[in-house]
Formats: C-alpha cells, sequence, structure tokens
C-alpha cells in the first residue's frame, strides 16, 4: 500500500488534482483517490522507549527499531494513514506485537510542535 501527498505527482504527470492544501497544521495525502488530512506539526519522543533505538550511523540518526534499520516513523505513519496492525506487521515483516507496542507507545508519547 503507497500513500502519496496530493500534488506530488503519481510518475505518469497526474498531480492530484488539484487537491486543496488543507487546514492549517495538516497536510492532505491521496491513497487511490481517498483523502486523508494528516497533522503535521507534531513528532514523538522516542527516548524512553526500550524497543527503539537512535544511532547516527543508522537511518541518518532516525528512530528505527532496536537491533533493525527499519524506522519507527514508517509504522506509526502508516497506522495513521489507515493501515491495520495486521498489514503492517506483514508488510515490514515484524510481530504484530511488536507494531502494537509501537503505536502504544507512540499515542501516549506524541508532542505537538508549535508552528
Amino acid at each position: 500500500m503507497f500513500f502519496r501527498k496530493a500534488g506530488d505527482g503519481d510518475g505518469a504527470g497526474n498531480t492530484g488534482g488539484g487537491l486543496p492544501a488543507g487546514l492549517p497544521g495538516q497536510e492532505i495525502w491521496n491513497n487511490g483517490g481517498q483523502r486523508i488530512a494528516m497533522a503535521k506539526y507534531e513528532n514523538i519522543d522516542w527516548s524512553e522507549c526500550s524497543l527503539v533505538e537512535i544511532k547516527a550511523g543508522v537511518q541518518s540518526g532516525a528512530p528505527v527499531l532496536r537491533g533493525t534499520r527499519m524506522p519507527v516513523d514508517a509504522i506509526v505513519d502508516n497506522f495513521d494513514y489507515g493501515v491495520s496492525v495486521e498489514e503492517i506487521a506483514e508488510q515490514f515483516e515484524i510481530p504484530a506485537d511488536r507494531v502494537e507496542a509501537i503505536l502504544n507507545y507512540a499515542k501516549s508519547h506524541r508532542v505537538a510542535h508549535r508552528i
């Protein structure tokens, strides 16, 4: 399952059909014609999550699942876009209980940023 931001184009010269930009603090994503509004001014503090590590030489310092190169933001973003826990676990070949643990941690540690 792939998502693209409205207006990014689909490789065939289409630019998202002129979809509106959304409300302040939102991005509009297009999932095969389904529009999804996402908050874009929040972050997750992963510093206390035992399942996550941050190393400068791994994925440019992005938070990843411990012992892997799998960015945890990919898990959270896919779930936020409507992909199920089971689909994420299958797509990224990780146990569903780890996906659920990451999502539960993310839900309780989201930090809004001022614009």
